[in-house]
This record gives C-alpha cells, sequence and structure tokens, in this order.
C-alpha cells in the first residue's frame, strides 16, 4: 500500500506516559513541564499525556509510549494524512495513540515496539527522523 501522503516524522526525545485523574481534577504543575504534553477531560476522567519522568508514584499511569510528531505544519484541507500513518500501523497490529495540535498531529506508541513500526512507516514511503 502507498499512502496518499507522503510525511516526515520525527521521533521526540522523552518517554511519555498517559495518565488518568479524576474527572473534577484541574491540570496539575507536574504534568505542564516539558516541551509536550496534553490534557483531555471528559465527564469520567481527566488524562494527562506527559513526558514519563514528571509523574508523582501515586497516579495512575500507563508508561513507556513513544511520540513521533508528523513535520508539519499540516493542511486542514488536506485529506487522508492520519490515515497514511495510522492504517500501516494497524495492518502491523501497531496500537497507537494520537494527539492533534492546530497545526500537527503526534502518533505514540510502545517503546518496544518502535523499530517496528518505523520500519513499516517507510516501506511505505513515509520518512521516519530519530
Amino acid at each position: 500500500m502507498t499512502p496518499h501522503v507522503k510525511l516526515t516524522l520525527s521521533l521526540l526525545d522523552h518517554q511519555y506516559a498517559l495518565c488518568r485523574l479524576d474527572p473534577y481534577a484541574g491540570i496539575p504543575t507536574w504534568a505542564a513541564r516539558g516541551d509536550f504534553w496534553a490534557v483531555v477531560r471528559n465527564a469520567e476522567e481527566v488524562s494527562v499525556l506527559c513526558p514519563q519522568e514528571n509523574i508523582p508514584e501515586n497516579v495512575e499511569a500507563e508508561p513507556g509510549w513513544r511520540t513521533l510528531e508528523l513535520v508539519g505544519p499540516l493542511s486542514f484541507s488536506q485529506a487522508g494524512i492520519l490515515d497514511s500513518v495510522v492504517e500501516p500501523l494497524s495492518h502491523a497490529d501497531i496500537s497507537i495513540l494520537v494527539v492533534s495540535a492546530y497545526d500537527t498531529s503526534y502518533v505514540l506508541l510502545k517503546e518496544e515496539v518502535l523499530d517496528q513500526a518505523a520500519d513499516v512507516l517507510r516501506s511505505v514511503g513515509h520518512t521516519v527522523e530519530r
């Protein structure tokens, strides 16, 4: 399969973790340290994605995520951007998380599948920078 879009993905330096907090929690100061972090609130929880080393021991977290940034800026009108990354990883049975910002998106995957994921993405025409 050849993606409609050829992208450059750049690996961020840190390992990240996804944390679950009480649905009424504010943004903790430890979560907002570093160059990349995200907070999502819904009725059931506040989810925090941040560098793993920031997280206190008493916080429920899923550690060991690495982050590939889709080098942008990306256009809102361009269809198939995320699909060109998500589909080949899905076919390779690689589980991911996706976080989007205004100009770009980030694909998170577990450390142990990072090399395999990079190979898969390169095989469909993307560039993966470390």
